[in-house]
């Protein structure tokens, strides 16, 4: 049987995919997510027009439309791969168990949305990106491939989402022609606890989970939530006496000092930045955004006349 794909997405990262699946002849369609327009999704539609891709508008819980639509492009084979929606049981029965995602993060410890983001704030220093089999149940099924991506220390969040999408065709080809000669070794998803893996986050992110609490947070971790919410997100957020601030970039650093509370300013200068004492031991404030400006973080503490001795956090509001 040769495959015709119909891709299920809707972000631009599956661009290079959907290109090497269009050259071997094996893509009928893409469908595109029910809901909103945005800047990634309006980028991916001009791209498929312009290429003369097939595009099946995706309406939620009206799945009898799409089964008609994909019996007219004849798909046969179904790829997910950074598509908001949860299939139904028809969608999946459809497919007859040919119902892959390729998903950037291993399983079932990075299940949920987000998963690069939190790889990333947790310090990985590799991404498993992984194809599995669609089931009923969220980001489950047999796992048949996965390939190894390297996440840098100075990775971001959109360093490293390029680096899955350079990385998707390669694999999803070399699963594509295992599969077809029967060589795959479909291996059962591990069994852990609802409270899982190195961050058990399934649900998208909201405010809270970009607030750095300087209570809690040492220094290596501000930084790496920093660098994982960088831009998508606008990287991590602060209070300070005047509001809030977005911290765009921030280094961990060595010193220690005794004695001091955990979120306090102890050193501003041209030469040193902004040092703020964390948990463990400090973390410089590289570059801060405001409703003023992006700047550096020793700008920051002129401008708004923070000193040594300064608070951020909850406790600076009060």
């Amino acid at each position: 049987m040769e495959p015709k794909f119909a891709v299920f997405t809707g972000s631009s990262m599956t661009v290079p995919m959907i290109a090497v699946l269009h050259q071997r002849q094996q893509l009928a369609c893409v469908v595109l997510p029910d809901g909103e327009m945005n800047p990634d999704l309006s980028q991916l539609t001009q791209t498929l027009g312009q290429s003369d891709i097939p595009v099946i508008q995706y309406q939620n819980n009206n799945e009898a439309i799409l089964v008609a639509q994909l019996d007219e492009v004849r798909a046969n084979v179904g790829l997910c791969s950074f598509f908001r929606h949860q299939f139904t049981d028809v969608a999946i029965h459809y497919f007859g168990g040919q119902l892959f995602n390729l998903h950037p993060g291993d399983l079932p410890e990075y299940k949920g949305a987000c998963p690069i983001y939190w790889q990333i704030r947790n310090g990985e220093q590799e991404l498993f990106l992984t194809i599995h089999r669609i089931e009923r149940h969220y980001d489950s099924g047999d796992i048949g491939a996965q390939s190894i991506v390297n996440i840098h220390p100075f990775d971001t969040l959109a360093s490293v989402s390029e680096k899955v999408a350079q990385a998707a065709p390669l694999l999803l080809t070399e699963f594509v022609d295992a599969w077809l000669d029967q060589r795959i070794d479909w291996c059962p998803q591990a069994s852990i606890p609802h409270e899982y893996g190195k961050q058990g986050h399934e649900n998208r992110l909201d405010s809270t989970d970009l607030m750095i609490n300087w209570q809690q947070h040492c220094s290596q971790e501000i930084a790496d939530m920093v660098r994982a919410g960088n831009p998508l997100y606008g990287g991590a957020v602060s209070e300070f006496c005047h509001g809030q601030f977005q911290l765009v970039e921030a280094t961990a650093t060595e010193a220690v000092f005794t004695g001091v509370k955990a979120g306090t300013v102890v050193e501003v200068s041209v030469t040193s930045g902004l040092i703020v004492r964390t948990v463990d031991r400090t973390v410089r404030l590289d570059i801060v955004s405001t409703p003023y400006g992006v700047m550096s973080g020793y700008r920051f503490a002129q401008l708004w006349q923070i000193n040594a001795g300064s608070e951020l956090g909850a406790s600076a509001c009060r």
